[in-house]
């Protein structure tokens, strides 16, 4: 995909063709749909976590500026409510300003974008519907559209990844959206193996690995490896047709 957009990987989208040895698709499937008892992200702690990502493209390597992630709890409307920032590490790093994102707490369904200057919201979703603006190259676009089924927001995968309930060799079908797009597209997350990482000096013993793929196995988009703690999420691959991205995470000081 060609469109502008952010997320957890600044820039890049999920949705990444190029592929790998496709898998056997094991007997246990579990379908997970937005409001399933599956995903439960309740039991998280707030807090902030400092991600570093270098790029790889055609043999050409780059790293960009870290940036720190931070999470809140907000109680209001009587709903509980996950609202997630990022910024520069670097505060005298001039960019884009990236939108900050609204979750209930539990399921991770998308409530709403809000102006991470004003904190007024820009997108909303209600259910299928989603509509607002949505800032892009050219300035502020506006969105009206309707998703053929609910699905989770795609450039925050990781989050439902790292709510899953963790067992070796569960298949766990999950509904992804990018914003610009209707489209509904289901990735098969696996956790396939444990094994000791050694990610920004931190060593993690028996680290859960957990695969991304197509729905129908035979694409793998990334690898994520994921810990019992924070910052959950420790390292995560993303293939690309020509390249690949190496995300590494670690938990931050500031929120």
């Amino acid at each position: 995909m060609s469109r502008q957009v952010v997320g957890r990987v600044l820039g890049v989208m999920l949705f990444a063709a190029g592929g790998l040895a496709a898998q056997a698709k094991p007997a246990d499937t579990v379908n997970v749909t937005v409001g399933s008892s599956v995903v439960d992200f309740s039991s998280h702690q707030p807090g902030a976590t400092r991600t570093v990502q270098d790029v790889t493209m055609g043999g050409n390597k780059r790293s960009m500026p870290p940036v720190i992630w931070s999470f809140r709890f907000e109680d209001a409307g009587g709903r509980k409510k996950l609202i997630v920032s990022v910024a520069p590490e670097d505060t005298t790093t001039r960019g884009p300003a990236m939108p900050v994102f609204v979750f209930d707490r539990k399921t991770l369904a998308l409530l709403e974008l809000r102006d991470r200057t004003t904190g007024a919201p820009t997108l909303t979703v209600k259910d299928t519907r989603i509509t607002g603006t949505l800032n892009g190259p050219n300035g502020a676009m506006p969105v009206d559209m309707t998703l053929a089924r609910p699905a989770f927001l795609g450039m925050l995968a990781d989050l439902v990844a790292e709510s899953l309930p963790r067992k070796l060799g569960v298949v766990y079908r999950v509904p992804l959206w990018m914003p610009g797009s209707p489209t509904v597209a289901d990735h098969l997350y696996q956790f396939v193996r444990r094994e000791s990482i050694t990610v920004l000096g931190k060593t993690y013993p028996n680290a859960w690995v957990m695969e991304d793929r197509s729905a129908d196995g035979a694409t793998l988009h990334g690898t994520m490896w994921l810990v019992d703690g924070p910052p959950e999420l420790v390292r995560w691959v993303i293939n690309q047709p020509n390249g690949v991205i190496n995300l590494d995470q670690a938990a931050a000081q500031r929120g």
